[in-house]
């Protein structure tokens, strides 16, 4: 006997499933209780419900349908395995094989024309894992079709596709004989199920004696027709929660039940009685009533299937216990709506008055049983959520974290803003909850350390790839290298050229010619030379040795070693397609070459072992011959392990998140919906293009979007006593406007329709119905430390401490933010110290002053070849070549060194670049040979500045004065440090001049007095010392820029009163510090943009004073008539 619960109360459903077992248990106490629920959260909870009524919950078993289903199979039909082998792990690896018989055939050639050239046969593994979903939904809900294809009939009505699917087919259960025979019974599997089940023997001790179907939102029609047959044998119980009360089929609604009971039962009590539940016929026509309620009419679809294929099952025994909901609110007034299908939704003129008063309703401003809420991020909506949910707790005591669901379509995309607010609260409104994410999308480390060791064969290996191996703890641990050797490692593999490729096998691999040099062997020889030999004086076959990689510590080179090693052993051992059995022992071969797990690696290991075994086994199991590349199996475990079920629950005594999922059967006081925007909710898969489904669709096929509107539907009809949805209006990077999903408008609509609010004096419809949207859209602000929020009249009220320290800051920034630090003494200053500080005396003020560093420890790795060559490297290399030059060296020595670090690019490449850069410092080289005399002395300076002892060396003068020389070309910078050293040479006596040579420039200072030096310096050392006390903004690029456009080379002044040369010279200032397409400008510097996020007036006014105090006298003292000064 088949018999139906009706109910919109979970509370009566769980009342009679528990009377039932109670007073009807079975004979055989062994026995257990048979359950078929919709997921594995159903069954836990209903075994807690359980355990509540009897004290123990125990002897019943759980199955999907699916699973139960196939169980009946196993028991009445003969020769049925105990696991179908249409599984995706078997049918992908059997169609595969068949794509490899029928290359040749034209019938497929939609097929070989897709995978003609697929050479790592990805594309070949995945149309056969899409041809299987959609053979194994023919099975489910198209049997008839696969039926008539094995007759060699065509169905009237399909496309092209058909053809080739069909035979596709007829192959599938050909070409073995034990899968084909598998498949044809597949295909006629149910009807073959019920013309046997009532001829079987002693089926009465088969069967169970009863089933119970509870919390199944939908049921495939032939899952009906099982249940049907099985019904004939055996009693069915299925419980359906519905959120209306009577059955809706076609336009006109008929076949409903005309009584329902209006009382509350208490399973608590166990004082159930059956025999007040009435048995009406719902589907007999008694009487025919018209639907009108819009919400039901648009979301309910899925129900009506449902009921459509129940009211085709014979002797079927519906008992009913409908319960009116209450109208006290607007949430219970929406629940009443649906359970009678009445419509409320009115466009008159003026609905509170004459024959329409009762039609809208009264919309209390107080009302907050159904709450929407407009947020500009998700982390904003996890943000207003938590103050309402805390609000909520707090007001009602018998409320708790239990008690409320929140739901949203992408779990994922929400996980880490829910940890980061619910989880960074503490003390009084901290909430605890539970975060169920039933896939694992992000994959352990150690897992990806292991696919990326499978990927080897088409990796390329590069400094970073190798290096963020060595991150992986027990990879590390394996060997033995620790975090410090492993920073260590770093420095050494960037500085000895390593940038990709194990060997110059790599480069076969990606068909590149071979350069010997910037790979992993290149490098390790470059370190293991330096441990045996010196660069300064042997090179070995042009290798030449990485001097710093010397003494005790050299020991890391050899852990490293040994890993490269196994990386290129393992590299040549996944390169070669293999037969599928010969793979099934690899990753245990790689776990014992290069991991040491802790426990919890361990499992993580293991079940990468286990999805790699069940992918090995389903390619044997179907005796597939052909060669199996490695990559192929890395991207389906890699896949596979994303999709893994994790086994998660709902958690007692917690805020549960989750998926949007079936919850009609799991009651909650409130119902939370995050996320509800257009796109991300109703869900949309996109059929194959040759799903024959699409275009021939009939009552009960799967349907995501109507499977998520029926969702929506039992969340609005089973939350208890709060109904809460948010969404996404305003993009939190531009305010571009997004919209909320359709069945949120649908309900706004419905809503705005239906009700007025109270007090309101508006006439028109349509302002009531704007009126009442006004009032149910909560919109947020986008930040949440606003100090309004905090005022607990606000309805947006914060209960987040962090966030309120936030609001009580002062958002103005203050006037005098930057005050002047303690004096410095200033009885003595080296001249190492006030060349230091007029490099850069932002940052030194922010270094000496502040002990404020903004330099970036974290030393990133090339990993590409040099093709050219980067500007630091260029200044270091130019600065080697011209010290080489002006000492008359042999070039060609330096160059061969140079070579064999790996710096230079490839090939002639390389040596085109040295010798353009040796055309350059030549002539640098010969201007500073003509003046350089044989010999050079260190001025040891002794000066007394006012009150100051000015101390320190002048290194390398000469007799007729300082010669310097830079590779670049020179700077204001360049010239203030000669300038310096000039007037310490003068204030010490000298007579000489000084000169610096750059590319195409050069800065030359004339002989002063001592006393006029003296006077400079001491201009330079009272600026020391201001700066050191407050930020000196001396910009040698801004200010050199305004400086060369605003100095007159005749008077040598600057020329004030030339406005169109002074403005031109201000713009040259805005774009030295901007930057342009080419070059980056000053604002690009981390001191400076620290100190100075914005440019403003006030700070021009002090970059020019600054240029003109202390770089004005470099252009007034330069005698170089040749002059070309950069901005840099």
């Amino acid at each position: 006997m088949f018999t139906i619960y009706n109910s919109n109360k979970l509370d009566h459903l769980i009342s009679v499933f528990v009377s039932l077992i109670s007073k009807q248990p079975l004979e055989n106490p062994f026995e257990p209780e048979i359950i078929i629920a919709q997921n594995n959260n159903m069954n836990e909870w209903f075994q807690i419900k359980l355990a509540s009524q009897f004290s123990i919950a125990a002897n019943f078993n759980f199955f999907l349908p699916s699973k139960f289903i196939w169980e009946m199979y196993t028991r009445i039909l003969r020769n049925i395995p105990d696991k179908s082998l249409f599984s995706k792990k078997t049918m992908t690896w059997y169609l595969m094989h068949i794509f490899s018989k029928i290359r040749k055939n034209s019938d497929f050639s939609i097929i070989n024309n897709y995978i003609r050239h697929d050479i790592d046969m990805l594309k070949c593994f995945q149309l056969a894992d899409q041809i299987t979903r959609l053979f194994k939904t023919y099975l489910i809900y198209r049997p008839d079709w696969l039926q008539s294809w094995q007759k060699d009939k065509l169905i009237y009505g399909l496309d092209e596709n058909q053809r080739w699917q069909s035979a596709l087919w007829k192959v599938m259960l050909t070409e073995k004989k034990q899968i084909g025979e598998h498949l044809w019974k597949l295909a006629n599997l149910y009807n073959q199920f019920i013309q046997t089940l009532g001829k079987t023997p002693n089926r009465q001790k088969i069967l169970p004696k009863r089933i119970f179907i509870y919390g199944i939102s939908a049921i495939p029609p032939l899952y009906f027709q099982v249940f049907e047959a099985l019904s004939k044998h055996i009693d069915i119980h299925l419980f359906l929660t519905n959120p209306r009360q009577f059955y809706r089929n076609g336009k006109e609604k008929s076949n409903f039940a005309v009584h329902f009971i209006e009382s509350c039962f208490c399973y608590n009590n166990q004082k159930i009685k059956l025999d007040l539940f009435q048995k009406p016929k719902i589907f007999e026509n008694q009487k025919t009533q018209k639907i009108d309620n819009p919400l039901f009419s648009s979301w309910g679809k899925q129900r009506e299937d449902n009921l459509h294929f129940l009211s085709q099952i014979q002797d079927l025994v519906e008992i009913n216990a409908f319960v009116e909901p209450k109208k006290n609110n607007l949430l219970s007034l929406l629940q009443h709506d649906i359970f009678m299908l009445e419509d409320h939704s009115t466009t008159e003129k003026d609905p509170r008055i004459g024959k329409h008063k009762n039609k809208k309703r009264i919309l209390q401003l107080d009302d907050r049983s159904l709450t929407l809420h407009a947020c500009h991020n998700p982390h904003r909506e996890i943000e207003v959520l938590y103050d309402n949910l805390v609000e909520m707790l707090s007001v009602d005591s018998t409320l708790h974290p239990q008690d409320i669901i929140v739901m949203m379509p992408d779990i994922h995309q929400y996980k880490p803003a829910i940890q980061a607010v619910f989880g960074d609260i503490d003390g009084e409104h901290c909430l605890p909850f539970n975060v169920i994410d039933y896939r694992m999308h992000n994959l352990p480390s150690i897992l990806v350390a292991f696919l990326n060791i499978l990927e080897l064969p088409q990796s390329r290996c590069s400094s970073e790839q190798i290096l963020g191996l060595l991150e992986i703890p027990a990879l590390a641990a394996r060997f033995s290298i620790n975090k410090l050797e492993l920073q260590l490692l770093r420095k050494w593999i960037a500085e000895s050229g390593v940038r990709w490729g194990l060997d110059d096998d790599t480069f076969h691999q990606f068909m590149l010619p071979v350069s010997k040099q910037n790979t992993w062997h290149f490098g390790l020889t470059r370190m293991l030379l330096g441990y045996a030999m010196n660069s300064k004086h042997h090179s070995w076959q042009d290798i030449v040795p990485y001097d710093v990689s010397s003494g005790l510590i050299a020991a890391i080179i050899g852990n490293l070693s040994e890993l490269l090693m196994r990386l290129r052993q393992w590299r040549d051992k996944l390169t070669p397609p293999r037969l599928i059995n010969n793979w099934l022992n690899c990753p245990q071969e790689i776990i014992a070459d290069f991991f040491m797990p802790d426990v919890k690696e361990k499992d993580t290991l293991i079940l990468f072992e286990n999805h790699w075994k069940q992918l090995i086994e389903g390619g044997f199991h179907i005796g597939y011959a052909e060669l199996v590349p490695v990559t192929l199996l890395k991207h389906k475990v890699t896949i596979s392990l994303q999709n893994e079920q994790l086994h998660q629950s709902l958690l007692p005594r917690r805020i549960n998140f989750c998926r949007i999922m079936p919850i009609q059967h799991i009651p909650f006081r409130v119902v939370c919906l995050l996320g509800m925007n257009e796109g991300a909710y109703p869900r949309t898969n996109l059929p194959q293009g040759f799903d024959l489904m699409v275009k021939n669709s009939r009552r009960g096929d799967p349907d995501q979007r109507n499977d998520d509107c029926y969702l929506f539907l039992e969340a609005l009809t089973f939350a208890q006593e709060r109904f809460y949805i948010s969404f996404i209006e305003n993009d939190m990077r531009d305010n571009t406007l997004h919209y909320p999903s359709v069945l949120v408008n649908e309900l706004i609509d419905y809503i705005a329709q239906s009700f007025y609010l109270k007090d309101s004096t508006l006439t028109d419809t349509n302002r009531i119905a704007e009126q009442v949207r006004t009032h149910l859209l909560e919109k947020h602000s986008r930040m949440s430390f606003l100090p309004e929020l905090f005022f607990s009249q606000n309805n947006h009220q914060r209960y987040s401490q962090k966030s309120l320290i936030t609001s009580n800051k002062k958002s103005k920034p203050k006037e005098n933010f930057i005050t002047p630090l303690k004096s410095h003494p200033n009885d003595a200053l080296s001249l190492e110290d006030l060349m230091s500080f007029y490099r850069h005396p932002v940052r030194t003020w922010f270094m000496k002053g502040l002990r404020v560093s903004f330099y970036k420890k974290s030393l990133q790795i090339a990993t590409n070849e040099p093709f050219v060559v980067d500007n630091l490297t260029r200044f270091q290399l130019n600065n080697q070549l011209i010290n080489s030059l002006v000492d008359k060296k042999n070039s060609n020595m330096l160059f061969n060194k140079i070579r064999g670090s790996g710096i230079l690019p490839y090939g002639p490449f390389g040596e085109l670049y040295w010798t353009k850069q040796c055309e350059n410092m030549e002539m640098i080289a010969n201007q500073v040979r003509s003046l350089r005399l044989g010999e050079t002395f260190n001025l040891e300076i002794n000066l007394s500045l006012g009150k100051i002892m000015f101390f320190g060396r002048l290194s390398q003068v000469q007799k007729n004065g300082i010669l310097r020389w830079r590779p670049t070309i020179l700077s204001a910078c360049d010239g203030l440090s000669l300038w310096i050293e000039h007037l310490t040479y003068c204030a010490m006596g000298g007579k000489g001049e000084s000169r610096m040579f750059g590319i195409n420039s050069k800065w030359h200072f004339g002989a002063i007095s001592s006393d006029q030096a003296k006077n400079f310096l001491l201009l330079l050392t009272s600026g020391y010392y201001q700066g050191m006390k407050r930020p000196l903004l001396l910009l040698f690029r801004s200010g050199e820029a305004w400086l060369k456009h605003c100095y007159n080379k005749t008077t040598k002044r600057i020329d004030y009163l030339d406005e169109s040369r002074q403005k031109k010279a201000h713009n040259m200032l805005l774009k030295a510090w901007m930057g342009t397409l080419y070059t980056f400008g000053e604002n690009k510097d981390p001191y400076l943009r620290r100190l100075m996020p914005q440019l403003n007036a006030q700070h021009i006014e002090e970059i020019i004073l600054a240029s003109e105090r202390y770089l004005l006298p470099l252009f007034v003292f330069n005698l170089s008539k040749t002059t070309m000064i950069k901005n840099n």
